[in-house]
């Protein structure tokens, strides 16, 4: 998953200012250096307004690659474990306590032969002992891909490169 902060539009607006080719160049790329750390940070919240999952691991899986010109803020990575996300018991006990989790933000659901050790969460497929399988939820790709963060963040990052554009040229001016 990619979101890409373009400029080119912006800076045919700077141009028609008074502004020399170099501070023109200087403010786009001040501008949208910004606008990409701004929007980082707003896609982690926005997964944390939705799912449990750790800060932390949101963020490990996302790169940024500034240029002149713009940017792009990339996410990719696995299915996280869901010890990346809410559980109960939160830490290995040693009794015989449901594990319950929550991935979505809503409450805590049960997993039925669940059990927790320190390599993470895991489940029983039979009564046996053996076999048992590790847990996950979704990737960060995949919880930053939902079409109503998307849409939040494509309006914010517009919101954010027009303050960001108006500051930077009257700071330039000065």
């Amino acid at each position: 998953m990619k979101i890409t902060v373009n400029t080119r539009n912006v800076e045919k607006i700077i141009s028609k200012l008074d502004l020399t080719p170099k501070q023109v160049a200087q403010v786009s790329k001040l501008a949208s250096n910004r606008v990409i750390n701004m929007t980082k940070t707003d896609m982690k919240r926005k997964v944390r307004e939705k799912y449990t999952a750790k800060a932390g691991e949101v963020a490990g899986s996302m790169s940024v690659i500034k240029s002149p010109i713009g940017g792009i803020i990339k996410s990719s990575g696995t299915p996280l474990p869901l010890t990346a996300f809410k559980l109960n018991p939160a830490k290995v006990v040693r009794s015989k306590k449901k594990l319950t989790a929550s991935i979505k933000k809503g409450g805590l659901k049960p997993i039925s032969k669940g059990f927790l050790i320190q390599k993470g969460a895991f489940q029983r497929k039979t009564d046996k002992r053996y076999p048992i399988k590790l847990l996950h939820g979704p990737s960060s790709p995949q919880m930053l891909g939902e079409q109503s963060i998307l849409d939040d963040i494509e309006e914010k990052v517009m919101e954010n490169m027009e303050k960001r554009i108006t500051h930077e040229i009257g700071r330039i001016l000065k």
